[in-house]
């Protein structure tokens, strides 16, 4: 985990290593690393989120930069994963950690924001009658 801790720290501006720490110690279970020819190359990190909460977040009435709701999200146990955070050096890699994502969880969608959190991208994965 020190690996992840350091490439958060690294790659992501407002995150010290302390907070970087913390971070994967409270989503260890929610965590997607992806190495490249043995090397980490992305961190994504998500919430598993029930249908109620994704449409509050997708509808923003759920703001994410409010930590209450963080702590909110986190204790959710859906079948919608939401990724907070990703750090990445290529979006190949961002799409072969998704697929690994999928195969573990098999959830029904994954969502995340643009980098300027102005836009919410949702990819229903099932087809639910």
């Amino acid at each position: 985990m020190n690996e992840i801790i350091k490439f958060i720290e690294k790659n992501y501006d407002d995150v010290n290593f302390e907070q970087a720490s913390n971070i994967v110690s409270e989503y260890r279970d929610c965590i997607v690393p992806v190495y490249e020819s043995g090397i980490l190359k992305v961190v994504g990190i998500y919430f598993k989120l029930n249908d109620e909460t994704l449409n509050k977040v997708v509808d923003r009435e759920l703001d994410l930069s409010v930590p209450e709701n963080v702590v909110f999200c986190r204790k959710q146990n859906g079948r919608n994963i939401h990724f907070f955070l990703c750090v990445s050096e290529k979006m190949k890699l961002i799409l072969k950690g998704i697929k690994m994502l999928i195969k573990r969880e098999n959830p029904k969608t994954i969502s995340w924001f643009s980098p300027d959190m102005k836009d919410i991208f949702v990819r229903r994965l099932q087809c639910h009658h």
